[in-house]
């Protein structure tokens, strides 16, 4: 308790510093899912249970058999429950605390502070396919600290498609206004390899004028840009290497509606 309550204080601490504002709500480590594991552990129950009734009526090449699916399945089984442990104790104090103006994560004695107007987020979502079977969807957000560093926030805590869309949600009212101005003044902005301007999209030596672009679109994890009724790729580099992807794409569709409704 002792050490939960200082955890906690060294939080409420370290957001108060930053000047993060009212505290909204604090996600703890995830709980294992056993549903993950039940095809798993009904093959190691049943070839247990062949193993000793062919072993009784001497069906030695049955038992054989049973034997083989207790190695594989009831050796995969004791690596997973070896691993859910030493996972579980090393996440034990993780924790995303989310507050007005940004969050602080704590992680292996780590605290790390984030401000909505100021970090940059990476985000990667990926569909987990086991046997041939959706099972499950990770999620992957990296996000920079108030120093820069870029801290990866990964599923260690519950609810990831919950804190991941507040945290970028957040990000996207912090920081839009600021972008629409400078792109008022003439500024350019920039996304590592995308830039953007008043009047034009581009990456190096490719530009697109705003009034030339049909649609944006993400298509197989790629932005595209459909110019003359033809898609192109904006970058060979997947949206989940686009830093404050949410802020390019709600600048792009603006500015692409704006000239559009000029031209």
């Amino acid at each position: 308790m002792e050490r939960s309550e200082n955890l906690q204080a060294a939080v409420a601490r370290a957001a108060s510093d930053a000047g993060l504002g009212h505290w909204l709500r604090t996600y703890l480590p995830v709980r294992l899912d056993w549903r993950r594991y039940r095809t798993v552990v009904i093959v190691t129950i049943v070839s247990c249970w062949a193993l000793v009734v062919s072993a009784v009526a001497q069906a030695y090449i049955v038992a054989i058999i049973a034997l083989v699916f207790v190695v594989v399945f009831g050796g995969r089984l004791l690596l997973e429950v070896g691993w859910i442990r030493f996972v579980a104790n090393r996440n034990r104090d993780a924790r995303l605390d989310r507050y007005e103006r940004g969050f602080v994560y704590v992680y292996q004695g780590r605290v790390s502070v984030f401000r909505y107007d100021t970090t940059r987020v990476w985000r990667k979502i990926v569909q987990r396919i086991e046997y041939g079977t959706p099972t499950h969807i990770t999620y992957t957000y990296t996000c920079t600290d108030l120093m820069g560093d870029p801290i990866v926030l990964g599923d260690v805590l519950e609810r990831p498609d919950e804190w991941g869309e507040a945290i970028q949600h957040a990000v996207a009212a912090a920081q839009l206004p600021p972008a629409r101005a400078a792109l008022a003044t003439g500024q350019r902005l920039e996304f590592d390899e995308i830039w953007m301007t008043e009047g034009a999209v581009g990456s190096g030596a490719e530009t697109v004028g705003w009034g030339q672009l049909e649609e944006i679109a993400v298509q197989d994890g790629f932005v595209r840009l459909r110019v003359a009724g033809k898609w192109r790729a904006l970058i060979d580099r997947p949206v989940s290497d686009i830093p404050n992807f949410l802020v390019f794409h709600t600048l792009a569709e603006e500015l692409r509606r704006a000239h559009s409704s000029t031209a």
